[in-house]
């Protein structure tokens, strides 16, 4: 750079004194009446000078690029939080459509994008409903619809649901949101809440694998399903914050110190002369958070959709054989759906489960019953066809 200026420089004060006759004998320069050879030495004067400024100006500038070029690395690798893409917001029976706009924006807010609706009773990309996303439309329009919270929970291989009882009517432990919504970060998850006026059906609990409750005063103890939504979603936002700062600290551990040491010396020199004006981050909380204890290894977890075919197959076949009743099956069923959720079977589990469904229900149509015994009359072979 400095060699290209001084280029330039020359070139232009070779053409003026070109302009100028320098060199021609006739032209008298030298001639000190003529005071044409004072502006000369003048010219070259002040062209030695420029030069000796720019070299002079041109080092400290040089040097000065290192700790800005250093100091853009951390700004490069830092990027923002957010929740796991993966996590879907249920809905069931919304039946406000200030509470779909006010979901649609406190998810945006904390970086979550899919939003389920299950049986909307309202308007959700009505005017109300706009009014109250204000910036999240998008999340409006882009919202799926379903019949039922099965279809919702399409690929999911976690669900938990909210609940604003006490869990005196249901036998399923409550969690803390805090303990228990970092564990859908980990999988195709679903967040379900349920209707304004009644919440989620006991039927519709036992879709999920874990339920949560969020600590209020006993003077109110109802949430509005908005505001339930918007502290899930922080809790799930803070634990991808955690678990960034986690990863940024372990990179930082394994880096030579000698990258660390020029980082900290950028850093304390911007600081100093106030070229970097940052702001340092909020702290999460005044006291460190709790370690969350690891939940079990999902190897090839089994979604939700393909466990709800075995329960079916299982209901129907219990029927059958009349270990369960027509009055009775939804409460047996309750307990049988608890059992493998504690269980997280995988994908050759459910199907090694649902294989034997299908062998016993072939075997009972294809061996009577002893009238004496009630046993089926003989072995069955070793291989039936399994349809």
């Amino acid at each position: 750079m400095l060699i290209l200026t001084v280029g330039k420089l020359t070139i232009v004060f070779l053409n003026y004194l070109r302009e100028w006759g320098i060199g021609n004998r006739e032209s008298g320069i030298g001639n000190r009446e003529s005071g044409i050879g004072n502006g000369y030495w003048l010219l070259v004067t002040c062209y030695l000078l420029v030069i000796f400024l720019i070299a002079n100006a041109q080092l400290p500038i040089t040097n000065y690029q290192l700790p800005i070029t250093n100091y853009q690395l951390p700004i490069t690798n830092y990027q923002l939080p957010m929740p796991h893409a993966n996590i879907r917001i249920v809905l069931v029976e919304p039946a406000g459509p200030l509470n779909v706009g006010s979901v649609a924006r406190v998810m945006k807010n904390m970086g979550l994008h899919q939003l389920i609706l299950v049986n909307p009773q309202c308007d959700y990309l009505g005017e109300e409903a706009r009014l109250m996303a204000v910036r999240a439309a998008d999340i409006l329009e882009t919202a799926t619809v379903v019949e039922s919270l099965p279809a919702a929970l399409v690929g999911c291989v976690r669900a938990i649901a909210t609940t604003g009882d006490d869990g005196r009517s249901h036998p399923m432990p409550l969690e803390a949101p805090a303990d228990a919504l970092p564990w859908l970060l980990e999988a195709p998850s679903a967040l379900i809440f349920g209707r304004e006026d009644c919440g989620l059906t006991n039927a519709e609990l036992n879709r999920a694998q874990r339920l949560i409750r969020i600590p209020s005063s006993d003077a109110y103890t109802s949430l509005n399903l908005a505001q339930a939504v918007a502290i899930c979603c922080y809790e799930l936002y803070l634990d991808e914050v955690r678990g960034k700062k986690e990863e940024g600290r372990g990179k930082k551990e394994e880096g030579s110190s000698a990258t660390d040491s020029v980082t900290d010396v950028t850093d304390t020199r911007n600081q100093e002369e106030g070229i970097f004006s940052q702001s340092p981050p909020l702290p999460l909380s005044q006291s460190p958070p709790l370690p969350i204890p690891p939940s079990p290894p999902l190897p090839n977890s089994a979604p939700l959709e393909q466990l709800e075919g075995y329960y079916q197959q299982l209901e129907g076949l219990l029927l059958k054989i009349g270990y369960l009743q027509p009055h009775t099956a939804a409460s047996r069923m309750e307990k049988f759906r608890r059992l493998y959720n504690r269980a997280y079977p995988t994908v050759d589990e459910v199907a090694m489960l649902r294989g034997a469904i299908r062998q016993t229900e072939w075997g009972l149509k294809s061996y009577p019953r002893s009238p004496v015994s009630d046993t089926l009359d003989g072995a069955l072979p070793e291989n039936p066809r399994d349809s």
